[in-house]
């Protein structure tokens, strides 16, 4: 029996989504373990089935358990977090093909919605800016970034992705190439691990940067450990809440065989891409891997550019603490990259509660698009010959149609008017997917335009 709170303010069935994950982490329910039925654990809890399979399907999301079909939910087996040890002593960027005028509608990469950027609550924020710190405006600003910036940040890390953040961790920059440039520049003997397929542009950042690094091959449950044990790597560049292109999430397993690893290295990190975390549209969000880590051995990457608008180039990097110490003893002579003006805006944006108004409305924006689009190709002409991979975050579909070929199916897309990539264009070394499998980028739609593009697919691809 798990113990429920009727009057608590956290719903029932995160209640209950942490009371088992409790249990399968301290290994009171065992391995393989057979859970209870929704409609038992319904009744023994008096609470509804569906409350049990919201938990039930959180706890699959992340791994905790797996469903065998007309047999039910069994507890899954999962490698013991690394305890608390003491210190001894491409980055990811948009992989997008150029914009071509000829095409209708151009759905290649997941592109931010620019039509619903709060332009009238921005431009209403920077006067406020010019007329309140005229001064300011003029004069240098810390390395890292505004102080209230980065408190300002450290405060949503807590609320929204449970991180324990310090705002003196944190590094601003224009853009996740720099970070990861400057990252590379902090680690110069490090072998770097980056997922495959993945973001293209990692490769380049790291190569120009005079880089080591290594293309790790993904598994089921992300990437895989036999090849990365196999590399040589000691830092592992991963997107572990929602991989782009793939929209895997990397389950608890994985995740602590990942910590148990790279703490066995010297001088080992996990670079954590939250990437598009914020697009998560059912269940709880992903819990991060920064949130779990005991080893200081986490260092975390966030970008306003999906919430907000590609041109704004404000990413951000919370080091570790022996990080941090390190950055400052050796690179803390680099100015910030970001202008004062965009940063005390993006503050009052986030201060004045308009960020989080704005992430809501594009969730639920973005939502209605992703279900009218999947509904629209079920209801199509070709809804047999299509398989659809990833929809539950992100702002891409996988589509697989059987019988065409990845290369016939961007091809005969193209010619009527339509731009989709390939997954195979996501591959490092040129491996490319035999599968098939196009990525549409469905975000840049309205749900009028939805239903001519399934029609022209459904044309192209008949």
């Amino acid at each position: 029996m798990f113990k429920l709170d009727y009057e608590s303010k956290t719903p029932l069935y995160e209640q209950l989504y942490m009371n088992i994950k409790r249990d399968i982490e301290s290994g009171a329910i065992k391995p393989n373990e057979k859970l209870p039925s929704k409609r038992t654990l319904s009744k023994l809890l008096k609470i509804s089935a569906v409350t049990v399979e919201s938990a039930y399907e959180q706890l699959k999301d992340e791994g905790y358990i797996y469903s065998v079909e007309k047999s039910g939910y069994f507890a899954q087996s999962i490698s013991v977090k690394p305890p608390v040890t003491s210190n001894p002593d491409v980055f990811k960027s948009e992989c997008k093909a150029e914009h071509s005028q000829h095409f209708l509608y151009d759905l290649r990469g997941e592109h931010a919605d620019i039509e619903n950027f709060p332009f009238s609550v921005w431009s209403k924020l920077t006067r406020q800016v010019l007329a309140e710190q005229p001064k300011k405006l003029l004069q240098r600003i810390h390395n890292q970034g505004m102080p209230e910036l980065r408190e300002e940040i450290a405060k949503y890390l807590g609320k929204y992705r449970g991180i324990d953040a310090k705002s003196d961790n944190i590094i601003i920059g224009a853009g996740t190439e720099y970070l990861l440039g400057l990252l590379s520049q902090l680690l110069p003997k490090a072998v770097f691990a980056v997922e495959n397929p993945g973001y293209k542009k990692l490769s380049l950042v790291l190569n120009a940067n005079g880089a080591k690094f290594k293309n790790i091959p993904l598994d089921n449950d992300g990437i895989n450990m036999e090849e990365l044990r196999l590399s040589g790597a000691n830092v592992v560049y991963v997107t572990p809440s929602h991989h782009f292109p793939l929209g895997n999430v990397m389950p608890i397993k994985r995740r602590n065989e990942l910590l148990g690893f790279i703490t066995r290295k010297k001088n080992g990190y996990i670079i954590e891409d939250d990437y598009n975390s914020e697009f998560r549209f059912s269940g709880r969000p992903i819990p991060t891997l920064y949130s779990t880590d005991n080893s200081d051995s986490v260092i975390y990457f966030g970008t306003f550019t999906q919430s907000l608008c590609p041109s704004l180039r404000i990413s951000y990097m919370l080091l570790p603490d022996r990080l941090i110490e390190k950055y400052n003893r050796e690179l803390s002579f680099y100015s910030s990259t970001v202008p004062s003006f965009e940063q005390y805006t993006l503050l009052k944006f986030m201060k004045d509660g308009y960020f989080e108004r704005h992430l809501n409305r594009m969730r639920t924006i973005y939502k209605n698009r992703r279900d009218a689009f999947v509904t629209s190709l079920k209801q199509s002409d070709i809804a047999t010959k299509i398989t659809i991979l990833g929809n539950n975050a992100g702002l891409s579909l996988l589509i697989k149609v059987d019988g065409i070929s990845e290369k016939e199916l961007i091809e005969r897309a193209e010619n009527n008017g339509i731009g989709i990539s390939g997954l195979s264009g996501h591959y490092f070394n040129d491996v490319s997917s035999s599968d098939g499998i196009v990525i549409i980028g469905y975000n840049s739609l309205s749900v009028s335009e939805i239903g001519e593009v399934v029609k022209i697919l459904e044309k192209a691809w008949k």
